[in-house]
């Protein structure tokens, strides 16, 4: 029997579908030259060879990095900062600091538990679907001492509709599933008879379904319905509702999106002409090299000759009438020499798309210290407006998540995440990229000063106070900084201009603080 709010989940989801298929052949040819062993949008055969039309895999490769990349740039080390919100800006600085202090050691221990979970391995997944534009995940919660199961949704299972505010609201999720997994993933689900396979051939009954969430706005809090129907049936197997900041299962990054559009469009997206044209042309090589080393033969049809037998071998004599010309070889006027300069640009032009630098130095000398820094800097720059997406649209609701789990599961006590009374900063390596410019213009400030005061520059700079600046910057201990330095300014004056000459002659190495 037919469920009126199933019937009305399917329609819905239909109607996103449609609009999802007119990015389904750009977002193929992504699955086919970037991973061609995934399952993709069109039904194939498990164990199918399917890199016959492969013959680059620059993007192969540089995917691999990407994700690699991304995972820990963005949730690598303690990737976030809790701090008081804008409610405690008022209160003592004594009492701000003792509060400060605990938000360190209750996100410490929250990372600190997700660390113990899959969600890292999740993420990588996810990273590579966000090379296309839109990731997801979904994160339930377990019984067991993980108090938390992430698994990557692929791209073509997902589907996303937006909202009466144009974000992204209704998130559904449709996919054929063995009819004994289903009591596994929702116990209370009210399984149907009908819209099911039966067992055939000793292959288990299976069972098309659709996952639906999405915001009920009729609520002033945060209310999702979440829904699982049997697709065909229009059945309704499984229905509840999440409450309040973080209770919504599904996280659904973006890399950028266009204005009015509801998915992300990814670097691989973006660099897809070029994924492309370096393969055609790759193909174009071989087929150039297989005609030069087999070669391109000419024979004077007489009616005698048939050259379905005729084998072309090392070594072999092939006898001809006298008078006639016999088997020639054509030779080919064509010269792909440009090509290769062609494909070179190429590749860098992907892996540059792709994010994937090239540290390794043109020469034989490794790069110094200094470049690193300065390459991650405008990686850093290049990468703001992603990052800033991605913080919003995959850190923040990560975290949202985890602290609603956390509490759930009895092994975290936080206010809420909201900017009022606590608020997230992120600290992940990409996210401090951006400090090391201002920690260098620091470096180099006082570098001048002690050039130009020499040692009386401590009666004017407090230099305990610029490496206190420099250290919480960069997230060290303070316990670091010796307290009696301060009796000595001169003393630590004379280290500064020592160190700012040693650094004039050996390339200005105290400027490199972000390697």
């Amino acid at each position: 029997m037919d469920n009126p709010l199933a019937a009305r989940d399917i329609a819905r989801f239909e109607r996103a579908e449609r609009k999802r298929d007119k990015w389904k052949d750009d977002w193929e040819d992504c699955y086919d030259l970037g991973f061609p062993n995934r399952d993709s949008f069109y039904s194939e055969t498990p164990g199918e060879n399917r890199t016959d039309d492969i013959y680059d895999d620059t993007v192969i490769g540089a995917l691999q990095d990407f994700s690699g990349m991304m995972t820990d740039g963005i949730f690598g080390g303690q990737f976030v900062r809790i701090e008081p919100g804008f409610l405690a800006a008022g209160i003592d600085p004594k009492k701000k600091l003792e509060l400060q202090q605990l938000l360190d050691a209750q996100i410490r221990d929250l990372v600190g538990y997700v660390r113990n979970t899959n969600f890292d391995l999740s993420a990588d997944e996810t990273a590579l679907d966000l090379a296309i534009g839109t990731g997801a995940q979904i994160v339930r919660p377990t019984q067991d001492a993980e108090f938390l199961d992430a698994e990557a949704v692929p791209l073509h299972e997902l589907t996303l509709d937006r909202g009466p505010k144009g974000h992204i609201d209704g998130v559904f999720r449709c996919r054929e599933i063995e009819v004994d997994h289903i009591k596994q993933i929702w116990p209370d689900a009210n399984l149907a008879s009908d819209g099911q396979s039966r067992e055939m051939n000793g292959e288990p009954a299976k069972c098309v379904v659709l996952e639906a969430c999405y915001r009920d706005w009729s609520k002033a809090e945060e209310v999702y319905l979440y829904h699982v129907i049997n697709k065909k049936a229009k059945h309704m197997m499984f229905a509840t509702q999440f409450e309040g900041m973080g209770s919504k299962p599904w996280i659904t990054p973006r890399w950028s999106a266009a204005s009015g559009e509801i998915y992300g469009r990814g670097p691989l997206v973006n660099s897809l002409n070029s994924v492309r044209g370096i393969n055609l042309l790759k193909r174009l090589l071989f087929e150039n090299a297989d005609m030069e080393i087999g070669g391109v033969w000419s024979i004077e049809n007489d009616g005698m000759v048939n050259v379905d037998t005729i084998v072309i071998d090392s070594g072999m004599v092939i006898p001809h009438m006298p008078g006639s010309n016999g088997l020639r070889k054509i030779q080919s006027n064509s010269n792909f020499d440009l090509s290769q300069f062609i494909m070179e640009d190429e590749k860098a032009t992907i892996r540059r798309a792709l994010y994937v630098e090239d540290y390794q130095g043109r020469g034989t000398t490794p790069i110094s210290a200094e470049e690193t820094a300065t390459r991650r800097m405008m990686m850093s720059k290049r990468l703001g407006g992603p990052m800033t997406r991605l913080f919003r649209e995959w850190v923040t609701p990560h975290i949202r998540r985890m602290l609603y789990l956390g509490k759930r599961a009895g092994i975290i006590d936080l206010p809420r995440l909201d900017g009022r009374e606590i608020s997230l900063v992120a600290t992940s390596p990409l996210a401090r990229a951006g400090l090391y410019e201002e920690v260098q213009q620091k470096a180099m400030a006082m570098q001048m000063a002690a050039g130009i005061l020499g040692e009386g520059v401590a009666q004017v700079i407090d230099l305990k106070a610029v490496t206190k600046d420099i250290f919480v910057m960069l997230e060290q201990p303070l316990s670091y900084i010796i307290e009696q330095a301060q009796e000595d300014p001169a003393g630590m004056a004379a280290e500064l201009i020592q160190s700012g000459m040693a650094s004039g002659q050996q390339g200005g190495q105290v400027v490199s603080l972000g390697g």
